[in-house]
């Protein structure tokens, strides 16, 4: 039985490629069948062609990190994990690219059009998830067998979560389901509205509150492996989408939300004790937060995106090594001035009474380091903005006193034991698990539903929520009179900081495109305001093209 995919060697192996997957069925070892390949799914096989679906969030192809699903120029930019991060994080105040690659300029400036190849990247693997999905339903459908009938649920979930970044990011998506006939046709169009109801309708279906459809349902929550489907994860993909209704179908939904989330409050989980450890090699050991995760494993499930582009990406030069556990870094993103600030006296060194989430900032290099970025000159990795180093690839151990120095040759003094992950530092490749749904989210969730008036909540409790969150973190607690719709804005940028939602968040509170600036946004050194066409992403010029089905988002 496969207990969890990043400490047994029971994975799922096909050529190159293991499949990021943590389920069991019959104690059999499993491999990701390619879909391409198969012939007939039986409940036998069926294990390897949902590992596909499971893994296609991270890895990028059959053969290893240098292989790719999708048509793309460069292998590690074909992972969903990796593109879902570059189209939440870096039109934000939370990140700058140092590259100069057209794609991420034009990301940095929220200036991207249809011909961006990080938004046609993205387009495609949404498209291929969903089409793998499509298959595993189509031939399993009728197979009178317990296990396959709760993959099948776990199927049904993983597209409704697909469709769900395909509502957020691009509002208007080609849609297909099982029922679809196989081979080439041009899919119908459908809008945020039709979306929404189809995801809120099958997440339902597969906790077993749809009367008529009651054998797909998954797990119990807890019940199965770290990064297996279970109702807690449809709870939360409930959540989300109630929580931005107002953004996808201008409907609020808040006491919805509220309903979801306490029904994850009322689950079992609690809050990881030491914060940083969320994000480390070995966070399959943080289940009692994390509700469900995209895993990785840099021995056997390797790929240039996932967790190992986040770490990558983030370091480099004085950043590698000890410090994040790999083997080097590609000197990409730094945290402009905008996030730094959200952090009071960041260089106080004091770790009983700074907030631990500020520990992830490196306030000085080598050649010293200026909080603003000059975009008149060419970028220099090491002395314009702050480094953020949130995902390493060590595991917990040692003391985290190192957390709070704000210079490298602090940390290199420091007694942190820089133990690398699985795969021993000694490739770029990541052990760290990405937790796509955890319980901080969930508390912070639930005090802005509380905040924009839902019911079946209280502020009293939003309040303790909140703080239970500092109070993990060791910063100061708030008052009721604190709490407010700014103050969660900011307090989700500290806890949630490169997660993948930033954009959702500032959109869902009016000040995306207008109203609030941050470096390089529009262009302009301090940031200036955009069209609101940029609230949604373009479809690719190659898929509009190719499918007379399929008309442009709204000003591209």
């Amino acid at each position: 039985m496969i207990k969890n995919i990043n400490r047994v060697a029971k994975y799922l192996a096909l050529t190159c490629s293991i499949a990021v997957f943590a389920s069991c069925v019959n104690d059999l070892d499993t491999k990701p069948i390619d879909p391409n390949e198969i012939s007939q799914v039986t409940p036998e096989n069926a294990p390897g062609m949902l590992a596909k679906i499971y893994s296609g969030f991270t890895l990028t192809g059959q053969e290893g990190p240098g292989s790719s699903d999708i048509v793309v120029n460069d292998a590690g930019k074909a992972s969903f994990l990796r593109r879902l991060f570059v189209l939440q994080e870096l039109p934000t105040d939370e990140v700058v690219c140092f590259w100069g690659d057209v794609e991420v300029n034009e990301m940095n400036t929220l200036s991207y059009t249809a011909n961006n190849e990080a938004v046609r990247n993205m387009y495609d693997r949404i498209n291929l998830q969903v089409g793998y999905a499509n298959e595993f339903l189509r031939q399993t459908s009728g197979i009178d067998d317990a296990n396959l009938k709760t993959q099948r649920a776990e199927a049904r979930f993983l597209r409704a979560l697909t469709y769900y970044y395909a509502m957020d990011l691009f509002a208007n998506m080609p849609f297909t389901t099982e029922a679809d006939p196989v081979g080439a046709f041009n899919p119908e169009q459908k809008d945020r509205t039709f979306l929404f109801d189809y995801i809120e309708a099958e997440c339902k279906a597969v906790i077993g509150e749809t009367a008529d459809d009651n054998e797909n349902i998954l797990l119990d929550a807890k019940a199965g492996e770290i990064g297996r489907a279970d109702k807690a994860a449809a709870w939360m993909l409930l959540a989300r989408i109630y929580l931005n209704a107002e953004v996808y179908i201008n409907t609020p939904k808040y006491t919805e939300a509220i309903t979801y989330l306490n029904k994850v409050f009322g689950a079992g989980y609690s809050l990881e004790p030491v914060f940083a450890d969320l994000f480390k090699a070995d966070n399959y050991k943080c289940t009692n937060e994390i509700i469900f995760s995209i895993n990785q494993d840099g021995i056997v499930a390797q790929t240039f995106g996932g967790t190992t582009y986040m770490v990558a990406v983030a370091s480099g030069g004085d950043v590698s090594g000890k410090f994040v556990g790999t083997n080097g870094g590609w000197q990409g993103n730094i945290a402009p001035s905008t996030f730094v600030n959200k952090f009071e006296n960041l260089t106080t060194n004091d770790p009983n009474t700074n907030d631990a989430r500020k520990g992830f900032f490196i306030t000085t290099g080598d050649d010293g380091t200026e909080l603003d970025i000059d975009v008149s000159i060419p970028f220099e990795w090491g002395t314009e903005g702050y480094k953020y180093v949130k995902w390493t690839n060590i595991v917990r151990g040692g003391t985290t006193e190192w957390l709070y120095s704000p210079s490298y040759a602090e940390r290199d003094a420091a007694t942190e034991v820089y133990t690398p992950g699985r795969s021993n530092g000694s490739t770029p490749y990541t052990d760290i698990n990405f937790p796509l749904f955890r319980l901080g989210d969930a508390n912070l969730m639930y005090a802005e539903a509380v905040l924009r008036g839902g019911t079946g909540g209280t502020r009293a409790e939003a309040l303790q929520k909140v703080n239970d969150l500092r109070t993990r973190a060791k910063a100061a607690n708030i008052l009721d009179s604190d709490l407010d719709l700014d103050f969660i804005l900011d307090e989700r940028s500290r806890e949630l900081a490169w997660e993948a939602q930033r954009r959702s968040d500032l959109i869902r509170f009016g000040v995306y495109t207008k109203g609030y600036n941050w470096p390089y946004k529009g262009g302009a050194l301090n940031g200036q305001d955009v069209d609101d066409k940029f609230k949604i992403y373009p479809l690719p010029f190659s898929d509009i093209g190719a499918n007379p089905n399929l008309k442009q988002n709204p000003g591209y």
